[in-house]
């Protein structure tokens, strides 16, 4: 990013296109691109090129990433309701709870 240049007191002064890269770059980062994947978008388009390919392969892997989170947690909320479901003990273990302790040797 070129440095704003500042008025008498002081105050940055953002030209348009600034405003426009940092709204990219803002935008970019909540559909969850990393600050380096978003650098290499801007540097593609900083010599004159189309980042849209460069851009949908970092999307691509997003979805990727995303679906694997969602297939860890699903298979982590089954455990978690299996555990909830299990009769367990009421009086006092021998471990400190055996929820857990069961749960660890079931998996």
């Amino acid at each position: 990013m070129p440095k704003p240049g500042r008025t008498e007191s002081w105050c940055r002064v953002y030209t348009e296109r600034i405003v426009e890269r940092l709204e990219f770059i803002l935008k970019a980062k909540t559909l969850g691109l990393k600050l380096n994947e978003i650098k290499e978008i801007l540097l593609v388009h900083d010599r004159g090129q189309a980042p849209c390919e460069l851009t949908r392969k970092f999307i691509n892997s997003k979805i990727i990433e995303i679906e694997d989170k969602i297939a860890a947690l699903t298979s982590l909320k089954s455990k978690l309701q299996e555990i909830v479901r299990s009769k367990t003990r009421k009086s006092l273990p021998a471990s400190i709870c055996p929820i857990i302790t069961v749960s660890e040797k079931n998996s």
